[in-house]
Formats: structure tokens, sequence, C-alpha cells
């Protein structure tokens, strides 16, 4: 938590504070990004790898959902969200991640030879004198039937009103 000041009476406000409008002026939206100036309200959350204040401690500023602070987890220095947008890592070692190539090696385990896979096994058929040269099962001939009867029975039913 850190103390804020309202940026039109200047009275202390806890980051904390889930209010939208200043106790003693009245103002709506009493903070503004340190950064593009949008109006913003609290809370303002401060996490171990995010953070919505700046990083001065006597005089902390609040920051958009544009302009946070993420914490590189590699080299532990805090970096604005849109210098990296959707990346849990500063430019530099974004950069310097994908600049390392992968080695590109056979593993160990492969003898070289192709994977063969097995077939998929066919549902089994039902001979039937119906079913002489066909390509579809009894299973789907009975619903077939059941559902031309379904829609029969719902459109004599409708018609007959």
């Amino acid at each position: 938590m850190a103390t804020l000041h309202c940026q039109h009476c200047g009275v202390s406000i806890d980051s904390d504070a889930r209010r939208p409008q200043c106790r003693q002026c009245g103002a709506l939206f009493p903070f503004e990004c340190a950064v593009c100036e949008r109006k913003l309200r609290g809370p303002f959350a401060v996490f171990d790898d995010e953070r919505f204040l700046t990083l001065d401690e006597d005089n902390p500023k609040p920051l958009c959902a544009d302009h946070f602070l993420r914490k590189c987890p590699d080299c532990d220095q805090w970096f604005q969200a849109d210098e990296n947008a959707g990346f849990f890592r500063c430019l530099a070692c974004a950069e310097k991640s994908r600049r390392v190539s992968v080695p590109e090696s056979v593993p160990d385990w492969d003898d070289g030879g192709t994977f063969e896979f097995e077939p998929t096994p066919e549902r089994e058929r039902h001979a039937s004198p119906l079913m002489a040269g066909a390509r579809y099962d009894f299973n789907t001939l009975v619903l077939a039937g059941a559902g031309c009867a379904f829609v029969a029975l719902v459109s004599w039913f409708l018609l007959a009103r």
C-alpha cells in the first residue's frame, strides 16, 4: 500500500482505497496515469512481479493498465508493460533469448525410422438383404428412419391444428 495524493486538492488517499472520488473535494477519478494522464480510480495493485504505481517511494504516481510496471524474471529490472507488450520479459532479455538458437540435435532414442500408424479399425457391419451393397451400417439406417418419422409426426401435428 502507498499513499497517493488527489490531483485537485492534494489530500492523501491510500492506494488500496476503492473510492472513485476524493473525500475532501469530491472530484471524480482523482488520479491520473503518470505516463498518459488518463483518469484513474483505485485500488492500485502492487504484486511481486507487477505494480500499478511508479517506483518512487516518497511520492508514487498511479499507472494505467497500458503503462503498468512488470518485473523481468531474468534481470530483475522493472519495465513498462507497453515496452514489450504481451511478454513477461523486458525487451533486452526477450531479444537476448531470441538470439540464442536452439541446437537442432537428434534425440538419443531416434533410430531414424519412420513412424507407421495403425489404420483405424472399421465398425463391424452386419449383413442384411437391405444393406447388400450399401456403405452404411444398420444403426445409421435405423437412426435415419427414426429421424424421418419424427419429422413426419411433427409436421402432421402442426398441420392438424
